[in-house]
């Protein structure tokens, strides 16, 4: 979340910087919120990406349609966590 929180205001405070002005209101909060939008949408599949999350759980745990082609359970099943 550090990212998302942190880059919009100092990319804003760069751009006031340079223009030697603030931003008016008007434009501050549409430029604010477009940037914190690229940003989860660059963010986000990056870190999935990267930290892939998976687990496993005992077969037991398992519904009754989850079972091998010869009808036992599975002895454990791994999924993905993710999206």
């Amino acid at each position: 979340a550090t990212p998302t929180l942190v880059v919009p205001p100092l990319v804003l405070r760069a751009i006031e910087a340079r223009r030697g002005a603030p931003l008016p209101q008007a434009a501050r909060l549409p430029l604010l919120l477009g940037l914190i939008g690229a940003n989860m949408c660059c963010g986000v599949p990056l870190v999935f990406g990267l930290f892939a999350q998976s687990s496993t759980l005992p077969g037991a745990w398992c519904e009754a349609t989850v079972r091998r082609p010869d009808g036992r359970r599975p002895v454990e099943v791994t999924f993905n966590r993710g999206l």
